[in-house]
């Protein structure tokens, strides 16, 4: 299907696991009712993070690591719970989007899932996001890491406005 109906797709099942399992998934972890979340996770316009990737990660019983360039930050969701496989994820800022090669030694299939011992995979994984860190810095792209620095800028100027200095 497209990408849309797999996105849908996507929403249903982490709606359908969040509701089922009020044990694991309360108020407390998802911030809201579940049913507030519940609706929220099918809308559209809008779609979650950390909580749909530990759903997904114990639906499809591999680890997913997601990686955040703007930031080089990196999450491993399922990490510790013995699967054997693992994908990659880049956050645009926006969507999260599954990493993937091509495989030349397996008639050029294209790869998206790896075992989570494959440190050469995740070496490449670390290295794209790191290069797509680089290039989106030099061309001014790091929206999020941009507005960050500018409001640790601002916070910093403002404190050194208001120290007064001296001993007590």
């Amino acid at each position: 299907g497209t990408s849309d109906e797999k996105a849908t797709a996507m929403r249903i099942l982490a709606s359908e696991i969040i509701s089922t399992d009020p044990q694991t998934y309360d108020q407390a972890t998802l911030g809201m009712s579940p049913a507030n979340y519940v609706h929220v996770v099918t809308d559209p316009q809008q779609w979650g993070g950390g909580i749909e990737l530990q759903v997904f990660s114990r639906h499809f019983e591999m680890e997913i690591t997601a990686f955040d360039y703007h930031f080089l930050r990196e999450d491993i969701f399922g990490q510790g719970g013995g699967y054997k496989k693992r994908a990659y994820l880049i956050y645009t800022g926006d969507h999260y989007d599954v990493m993937t090669w091509r495989d030349d030694q397996k008639g050029g299939s294209v790869q998206k899932t790896f075992s989570p011992k494959d440190l050469l995979a995740w070496q490449r994984a670390r290295d794209l996001i790191q290069s797509l860190h680089s290039e989106a810095s030099k061309n001014g792209r790091c929206k999020l890491q941009s507005q960050w620095r500018r409001e640790i800028k601002k916070r910093t100027k403002n404190q050194q406005n208001s120290f007064k200095g001296g001993s007590g």
